[in-house]
């Protein structure tokens, strides 16, 4: 199976849901919501409180540590930002 793209639109990011998760679907939506997060004109600090606030309990993120993945976001959007 092909490596899917970074999603650039909300229905896109929604379509990874129906890919088997792997590293690469998560790494693509974890940029795609990066790139989604500052089209909309959010700051790093704004996504950061987001992920905190929300429930990352999920079933694709049950073994991500929620600091972890602040810290795996902030280096993502420093690298493409």
């Amino acid at each position: 199976m092909l490596a899917p793209s970074i999603p650039g639109s909300r229905d896109e990011l929604e379509a990874l849901r129906e890919r088997p998760v792997s590293d690469e679907v998560m790494a693509a939506a974890i940029l795609g919501v990066i790139r989604l997060a500052h089209a909309e004109g959010q700051s790093l600090e704004d996504l950061l409180r987001q992920l905190k606030q929300e429930d990352t309990g999920s079933a694709e993120l049950e073994q991500v540590d929620c600091e972890d993945l602040c810290r795996l976001v902030t280096f993502a959007w420093d690298s493409l930002f």
